[in-house]
């Protein structure tokens, strides 16, 4: 009797014991197979919204079908003379590179779908044999935001989910497949037209100051802008709309064009989110704000070219990824940056005059100074304090307190100016003061 009630005893445990084994494998299938939706961090959205839902991880193609593969429209592509791997080479395992390199590889293969959100589906693909994060998968998005500007409809949203041991990973397009073809070939079409501009015997720093220029120039900024496309070089350049990301990519994409190394870096000022470039001219690196100098006018280079001290006077640079494996937070990071200390190709230290006192030599070069303005038909002049001078006292000097001496410097070129071209006004400018670089900016009018 005891034999037969211990062996009913333990049919009946072996029957909860694999009823139990079979619910736990049934948990731990359909876990992975949830599908988590996350977003990046731009410099305007700084926010992680994930949920879950079915996931299809049996089928990591599925959409293959019904995707056009728009990266092998060759004509739509720009070659870049200088190509930027900070992104890339700050990723610390080869599973992130290996993945960094699929979005590449697939990130044109939009496909036909649309969600509720109006985002088209990119096609999925796995990484195999490695479990992969939302924070690792953001870091590679990241990498590829910073190396590729020139890769400009991938939406901020991204869903990946696991099979196993293999990640499931979904990317979408703010254009369609047609879309993102015509907007590569009128970007394309654009940056060879401004390029083809830039004067054939140009130094690097001449034809960094032309694209600086043009940009300036050509673009309005616009954030009220319900759409993708002013966070991007396609808004910048084509549609002539963007926020600071687009400037700054915009920037990034035509200096690599024309073979210099040009980055983006992330921030922040005045409480607001930015973004800039560092570039590098002749061998030194330096701090460019094309978004702030495009206010225009007489505030048009104050952020032309400057050093780590003078940027950080009013921009916050945000911390970078290195060593970072997880725990990103909500902030867009930097890869790793150059330390930015010359000043040798900054606007003011090469177009300023720069005076050490007001003395009557001093007041010559200011004379001699206008004198170039007048015959190059220019209207900004720029007067830079060095050493000792006090840059409010010489302001003061100069156009608030009397003898008002820069008036007198700019009747005295008058006199040397023939009188059958333009004289300057000799009462009335505009002036602007930038005490991080103790400039004084002035606009002058011609009679």
């Amino acid at each position: 009797m005891k034999k037969r009630y211990w062996i009913f005893i333990s049919i009946v445990l072996f029957f909860m014991i694999s009823s139990i084994l079979i619910f736990i494998f049934k948990i731990s299938n359909s876990e992975n197979n949830l599908l988590f939706t996350s977003y990046l961090n731009d410099i305007y959205s700084l926010n992680q919204s994930p949920f879950a839902s079915e996931c299809n991880a049996n089928l990591p193609q599925t959409y293959a079908k019904n995707a056009i593969q728009t990266n092998k429209n060759i004509q739509s592509k720009l070659a870049l003379k200088y190509k930027v791997n900070t992104g890339f080479d700050s990723l610390l395992s080869q599973t992130e590179k290996n993945c960094y390199q699929l979005i590449k590889n697939h990130c044109g293969h939009i496909s036909k779908n649309r969600n509720e959100k109006g985002l088209y589906l990119i096609e999925q693909f796995t990484i195999k044999n490695s479990k992969l994060s939302a924070e690792t998968i953001k870091k590679v998005l990241y990498a590829i935001q910073n190396d590729n500007p020139d890769i400009f409809w991938i939406s901020n949203t991204f869903s990946y989910c696991y099979s196993r041991n293999d990640t499931i990973i979904k990317l979408y397009s703010v254009f369609s497949a047609n879309e993102k073809i015509d907007a590569e070939q009128k970007l394309k079409e654009k940056v060879l037209d401004i390029i083809s501009k830039i004067p054939p015997k140009a130094t690097e720093y001449e034809k960094e100051l032309f694209l600086h220029d043009y940009i300036v120039n050509n673009c309005e900024y616009n954030k009220s802008a319900n759409s993708h496309k002013i966070f991007t070089c396609y808004g910048c350049l084509v549609e002539q709309k963007a926020v600071c990301s687009g400037y700054s990519k915009a920037m990034q994409l035509l200096m690599n064009t024309i073979g210099i190394n040009c980055i983006t870096i992330a921030g922040s000022s005045k409480n607001e989110p930015h973004m800039w470039n560092i570039v590098k001219i002749n061998d030194k690196c330096y701090h460019l704000d094309v978004t702030w100098d495009g206010v225009g006018g007489l505030n048009q280079y104050n952020y032309f070219n400057v050093n780590d001290e003078i940027i950080k006077k009013d921009h916050n640079i945000n911390p970078t990824f290195e060593g970072t494996r997880n725990n990103i937070g909500k902030i867009y990071r930097n890869f790793n940056l150059p330390k930015c200390s010359e000043l040798q190709d900054n606007y003011y230290e090469k177009n300023a005059v720069k005076i050490s006192d007001l003395s009557e030599n001093s007041q010559d070069k200011i004379v001699e100074k206008l004198l170039n303005i007048a015959n190059s038909k220019k209207e900004y002049l720029y007067i830079k304090t060095v050493d000792n001078l006090n840059f409010d006292t010489a302001v003061n000097r100069l156009i608030k307190q009397n003898p008002y001496k820069l008036f007198s410097c700019i009747r005295r070129a008058n006199k040397f100016i023939p009188n059958k071209s333009k004289k300057f006004i000799d009462n009335n400018i505009q002036f602007s003061i930038n005490k991080f670089q103790n400039v004084l900016a002035v606009k002058l009018s011609y009679v």
